[in-house]
């Protein structure tokens, strides 16, 4: 008998900028994605978390990151105590939950959610692995050999070994050290991994009646920027006329598309330890358009590989049954938090002894750059900062979905529900008719038998009833914020690539899945808070951090979706009212209500990766003086 429960494919992106897709307004070639896009539905209100092992952990647990994550030291013998987060026994990971319930499991790529046994990704569900474990490497699998052997290398957070797992077996990587379009590169061999593991499956009598769950989390376009000449060359001088023209050109883009409000407000660019480009020599420029144009051509590769997936399911009958997800774990990569000031003198050590950054040589295997805040917010506009910040900026991300069975919503057009990462477990569920084991808890801590343990509940909520059914959450009463013409998956849609039927940025479907009266939404990370509940956002990151006060801010992201007018003097019960609902969410999640001590530092002043021109003076090639170009 066959089975007809959708197959699922999670696709997700690692520090993709809000507008860097063509369907997203961007000039980056993404055909692939934008045909999910025409055919399916983009979400403008899509938010994450403001770092990528943290979202990936909601993603796969449905829950609060502080109720699936747990910290664990990874070298106790350095004074700084470096963490790694690790995800929890506590909650049931959706490849856990649909495995019991039949469905053949498969990863390939960056799992970023612990190193040790039993937190390895063949012990949360997968049957068949291949996976990156850290947060990143070297995209062409090269590591630079350690005088007195592996024992040596530091700890670098921004430069980690290719760690690689298949099945639980340590998996040794074979370096491109050509940089040669047929050897190793992430999202290539990603791609290769997962069509093996779906030609094996389908060698098997019961693919045809077994449904499949792929996940496909690429490295790209982390940090280091690398990608192949020909993908890097297609951009050649798109990007000389600097961050603002893209900037401008990127909000235009979002304009059109119908997926930011027409009158919206941006943000201001945030980067008062970087020069403006017009202070920038002309040999300044064209290394940082350089490192531009290859972080478009990782993101050109990426969709590349993207569509030789598509085209087996399609070539196989299975993607009309599939429900594919393409989205970005966090906003746009303008910092490293990660890297400590400890780390960074280690970071630059390595660059300046291992790597060749000159200009001809940027984006091969032993080259290291970054494109740094400016560029970044170019990405992350109208919204407020990038990864690392809870602001707009690092949590709300492109999202794409096609899902044929949901046949009557208008293909091309555009979800405005607020929505989270956290709601991808119960929506799979939901298409599965999968039971959640803590489906009905007493309160948000309750916990339910799950196999050996105990778990958590999730926090997300399922998108089925509003995107099959039409059905609204209770309470969902706002009207449209604007002023324009509501826009929404059930009724008069703004088609991609079509014209504006006005503007419809918020509707009272922005509520139709989280309203009023449900759960409130909120963040906490190193310190920097933020809380959603409907039109309402409140934020409060230290002083030290770019655009904090030490206090609550609030910001109406109805009429204000760039924070860029904070209401909290003219409002005050409603601030008050909101903070209450934060502290409420703290005793629920177990986040800290409170951090004394800001643990990453000043992002501006302290973080290499934050500096747009360190890495042209960097390397063990020719010196940036000495070069002609």
């Amino acid at each position: 008998m066959t089975d007809k429960r959708p197959n699922f494919l999670l696709i997700i992106a690692d520090d993709l900028g809000y507008s860097d897709l063509g369907c997203f307004g961007g000039e980056i070639r993404t055909p692939n994605i934008d045909r999910l896009a025409r055919d399916g539905l983009r979400f403008s209100d899509y938010h994450t978390a403001p770092m990528c092992s943290v979202a990936r952990s909601m993603v796969l647990s449905g829950t609060d990151s502080h109720v699936a994550m747990q910290q664990l030291l990874i070298n106790e013998s350095r004074s700084d105590r470096l963490m790694e987060g690790y995800l929890t026994r506590n909650i049931a990971a959706l490849p856990e939950l649909l495995k019991d319930a039949g469905y053949g499991t498969m990863i390939s790529g960056k799992w970023h959610q612990g190193f040790r046994p039993g937190y390895l990704p063949s012990d949360r569900g997968f049957d068949k692995v291949f996976s990156c474990l850290p947060a990143s490497s070297n995209h062409y699998g090269w590591d630079p050999k350690w005088e007195g052997g592996e024992g040596n290398r530091p700890d670098i957070h921004g430069h980690q070994p290719p760690i690689y797992v298949k099945q639980d077996r340590r998996w040794i990587v074979e370096p491109n050290e050509d940089s040669s379009e047929d050897g190793f590169y992430s999202s290539k061999t990603y791609v290769d991994e997962l069509l093996s593991m779906f030609h094996e499956r389908e060698q098997s009598p019961s693919s045809n009646t077994t449904p499949f769950f792929a996940y496909l989390p690429f490295t790209a376009p982390h940090y280091p920027l690398q990608c192949f000449a020909k993908d890097r060359d297609k951009y050649r001088g798109v990007y000389d006329g600097g961050p603002e023209v893209l900037r401008q050109s990127r909000l235009a883009g979002l304009k059109k598309e119908g997926l930011i409000s027409a009158t919206v407000q941006p943000h201001d660019v945030v980067s008062p330890d970087n020069a403006p480009w017009e202070e920038l020599t002309p040999k300044e420029k064209k290394f940082s358009s350089r490192a531009m144009e290859i972080y478009a051509g990782m993101v050109d590769s990426m969709d590349q590989h993207i569509g030789r997936v598509l085209d087996h399911l399609e070539e196989t009958g299975q993607l009309n049954n599939t429900l594919v997800l393409f989205f970005s774990d966090n906003g746009a990569e303008g910092t490293a938090l990660e890297a400590e000031e400890v780390v960074g003198p280690h970071l630059l050590e390595t660059i300046n002894t291992f790597y060749n950054n000159e200009y001809e040589n940027l984006g091969n295997r032993d080259s290291f750059c970054w494109m740094g805040p400016r560029w970044c917010q170019a990405s992350t506009a109208p919204n407020r900062l990038y990864k690392h910040y809870t602001s707009e900026g690092g949590v709300r991300v492109p999202m794409v979905m096609r899902y044929p069975a949901f046949d009557h919503l208008v293909a091309g057009s555009v979800c405005r529900a607020f929505t989270t990462a956290m709601d991808i477990v119960p929506t799979f569920l939901a298409l599965a008719g999968v039971q959640n084991p803590n489906p009905d808890p007493a309160h948000p801590r309750a916990t339910a038998p799950y196999h050996d343990r105990q778990v958590y509940p999730v926090r997300g909520r399922s998108w089925v009833d509003y995107l099959r059914d039409g059905n609204r959450s209770t309470g969902a009463t706002w009207p449209n914020g604007n002023g324009g013409v509501a826009t929404n998956v059930h009724g008069n849609m703004h088609r991609l690539n079509g014209e504006s039927n006005g503007d419809a940025h918020y509707s009272d479907d922005v509520e139709a899945i989280y309203g009023p009266q449900d759960t409130v939404v909120a963040w906490e990370h190193f310190g920097k808070a933020a809380l959603r509940l409907g039109r309402w956002k409140i934020v409060n990151m230290p002083v030290e951090h770019p655009t904090g006060t030490g206090k609550w801010q609030l910001y109406d992201l109805y009429s204000d979706q760039g924070e860029t007018n904070d209401l909290a003097k003219h409002m005050p019960d409603k601030v008050a009212d909101l903070v209450r609902e934060y502290e409420k969410w703290t005793q629920e999640t177990g986040a800290p209500l409170k951090r004394t001590k800001d643990a990453e530092g000043n992002c501006l002043g302290g973080d290499i990766i934050g500096d747009q021109r360190l890495w042209m003076s960097l390397g063990n090639g020719k010196r940036f003086d000495e070069q002609e170009v």
